[in-house]
């Protein structure tokens, strides 16, 4: 499987129109980094860290992700690739790392766009309450999954597979849009939160999640841990950021500027404004029957519609109406923009893989558009299938998602590494900042993995049992298609020296 770059030859040339501006490639990825989740994971957050807890844990979440930025922008400059990690790896460790790198990655593109699709409905739970819970219904695991739902799910995939499938230029407009849409909303959420009299610093306390056995304190050991389980979620959150390579032949490429790495670096920080925001917003307004946000955290699984979600209740609370309204327009733009702009990546990223030989050939065809449809057209029918599971089951596989996005962000900083080190032996740089950015990614990716493999005490983050099943299940599926892979390379040498 070598490397064809001949595609890159014209990163610097206009491709036919089909530019993309800066704002753009951000829309794309900030559109990525916030999806449905971070307008339900706040009550999460605050069980295991709290309101300061979580705001420190964000933080360094976001710093990591600026550390690992950094190694992305260190290979874009040195390899300049649409494969992005795919191609580095294998430049820096062979074809069998490239693919496990790439077979992570793919899961973990995959897995955002059924599970955007499928947040829709419970988007439509909070806002009109049992209107799509009719008809014909089933349950699995735990789930209740009803057709309605399924069809809402369902246009959402169809829509924007349609606007994936035309010039990447109308798509990138679209998803501007909404991701400007998004920001703007939240914008205005936290000047009518600083501005609101009912939002007090009293309703934040306590600032930290109290301790199991003591509701009024928490020991310093638990709140480290509890900062840890909110930190450990960063692959998952942050995932959209490193969508910025696989644009490199849309997004005029120059290796003398840095706008790819403020581009990343912008959307990481967005994003921890937003999550940290959201996070804020949700212990910001209590309901007047509880003392404290622990006492309201803990009463939600008792609640419905609007106040079992507490960043749309405290909208609520602010604005009324209005407020619900435009905390309602930065959720639905945070969904279009997680599907949208998954599906624009996964199908350029699906193509890109076929065109190397690594998936079959089906994958890199393109329509008039120049849209690859036959990757479009796998999305579509593996996330439409997917939401015939509920969100239960999709929960085991977006599990599985971050641990692939770990995966490729430990092999890109471990390949930044190398390629530092070497130059530095070399004598061709005497910049060790490269070597040491590497490393430091390498041991956060490290650390992502471990606390999603391993079972630790108080961190309430390793993978389902589920999980495991199926990242055994998608593994085997890996193996499968990485024999492909070899077999049809073999294939083709063959056909060149005119033995077959």
């Amino acid at each position: 499987m070598l490397l064809n770059f001949n595609n890159l030859n014209n990163l610097n040339k206009p491709q036919d129109g089909n530019k993309l501006s800066a704002l753009n490639v951000w829309a794309v990825a900030f559109g990525g980094v916030i999806g449905w989740g971070a307008f339900m994971m706040p009550s999460q957050f605050l069980r295991d860290a709290g309101p300061i807890g979580s705001l420190i844990a964000i933080e360094i979440a976001s710093f990591v992700m600026l550390v690992i930025s950094c190694n992305y922008f260190n290979m874009i400059k040195k390899i300049p690739s649409e494969l992005g990690p795919y191609a580095w790896t294998r430049m820096a460790f062979g074809e069998h790392h490239a693919f496990i790198c790439a077979w992570s990655l793919s899961l973990a593109y995959l897995a955002i766009v059924p599970q955007n699709a499928s947040a829709l409905t419970l988007f439509a739970r909070i806002l009109f309450g049992a209107f799509f819970q009719s008809g014909p219904h089933y349950r699995l695991v735990g789930c209740d999954i009803y057709f309605n739902e399924i069809l809402l799910s369902c246009s959402a995939i169809l829509i924007c597979a349609f606007i994936s499938s035309r010039k990447i230029k109308f798509a990138a407009l679209i998803q501007t849009i909404f991701a400007l849409c998004l920001a703007l909303a939240l914008l205005a959420m936290l000047i009518a939160a600083v501005l609101s009299p009912k939002v007090l610093a009293a309703n934040f306390t306590p600032f930290f999640a109290p301790s199991k056995s003591d509701a009024s304190d928490s020991s310093f050991t638990e709140i480290i841990t509890g900062i840890f389980s909110v930190a450990a979620v960063a692959p998952w959150a942050f995932v959209g950021f490193d969508t910025v390579p696989h644009l490199l032949l849309e997004f005029k490429f120059n290796k003398n500027s840095n706008k790819h790495k403020i581009v990343m670096d912008t959307a990481i920080l967005c994003g921890g404004f937003a999550y940290g925001l959201l996070a804020l917003m949700a212990a910001s307004i209590i309901p007047d029957w509880y003392s404290n946000w622990v006492e309201y955290m803990d009463d939600l699984p008792n609640l419905h519609r609007i106040i079992a979600v507490p960043t749309f209740y405290a909208a609520w609370e602010i604005l009324g109406g209005f407020g619900l309204a435009i905390l309602s327009a930065a959720a639905s733009s945070a969904i279009i923009t997680g599907l949208l702009g998954f599906y624009i990546i996964t199908s350029k990223f699906l193509c890109s893989l076929a065109d190397e030989a690594v998936l079959p050939e089906f994958f890199s065809k393109k329509n008039k558009h120049d849209a690859p449809i036959n990757a479009i057209i796998f999305i579509t029918i593996i996330s439409m299938l997917s939401t015939l599971l509920g969100r239960s089951v999709l929960g085991w596989v977006v599990d599985m998602a971050s641990l692939g996005a770990a995966i490729a962000y430990g092999y890109t900083s471990l390949a930044a590494r190398k390629f530092s080190l070497n130059a530095f032996h070399s004598g061709l740089s005497n910049d060790k900042s490269g070597i040491f950015l590497g490393t430091l990614g390498f041991i956060f990716a490290v650390i992502f993995a471990f606390l999603l493999l391993a079972p630790v005490p108080g961190i309430a983050s390793s993978l389902k049992l589920e999980s495991y099943i199926s990242l055994i299940i998608w593994s085997l599926l890996g193996i499968a298609f990485f024999k492909y892979a070899r077999f049809r390379e073999l294939r083709e040498i063959l056909k060149r020296l005119n033995f077959e």
